[in-house]
C-alpha cells in the first residue's frame, strides 16, 4: 500500500501539469526571431528572473542560429508593477535579445524586443509575457 501511495504521489508531483505552475512566460514569433522562455518566478514577486528553460531561434539572415538558455544568460533584469525588462546575452556569439514590456492587463505584459548581433541592431518586433499571477 505504501509503495502504491508513493508511486501515486511521485506521478502527481513530477507530472508536467504540476511543474508548470505560476511563473513568467514570454514568447516571440515573427519572421526574424522565435523565442520561448519559462521562469519559475512571477513578475509580481520577483527580484530575479529564474529562467528554467529558454529557447531563442534567430531567423534573421545576419545570424541564423539557435540557442538554449537558462538564467545564466539573463544579464539584466528589471520588473515593477508597471513594466518588465530583461536582456538575454550570448557573449561568445555577440548576440543580445533585449525585452522591454509594459503591463497591459493584470497578468499580461506586452512590448517590443530588439535583437542585437555584433553590437548592431538586427531586428525589432513584438513580445508578450504572462507573469502567471492569474489563472
Amino acid at each position: 500500500m505504501r509503495i502504491v501511495l508513493a508511486a501515486l504521489l511521485a506521478m502527481i508531483f513530477c507530472s508536467p501539469s504540476f511543474a508548470t505552475g505560476p511563473g513568467t512566460t514570454c514568447e516571440i514569433s515573427d519572421r526574424h526571431v522565435r523565442m520561448k522562455l519559462f521562469s519559475d518566478t512571477s513578475a509580481d514577486t520577483a527580484n530575479r528572473l529564474g529562467v528554467d528553460v529558454g529557447e531563442l531561434q534567430i531567423l534573421h539572415s545576419s545570424a541564423p542560429r539557435k540557442f538554449k538558455f537558462n538564467e545564466s544568460a539573463i544579464s539584466h533584469y528589471w520588473v515593477d508593477r508597471a513594466e518588465m525588462r530583461f536582456r538575454v546575452f550570448f557573449e561568445e556569439d555577440e548576440v543580445a535579445l533585449v525585452i522591454m514590456t509594459r503591463r497591459e492587463r493584470p497578468a499580461i505584459f506586452t512590448g517590443r524586443y530588439e535583437l542585437w548581433v555584433k553590437y548592431e541592431k538586427a531586428a525589432t518586433g513584438d513580445v508578450q509575457c504572462n507573469d502567471g499571477s492569474e489563472g
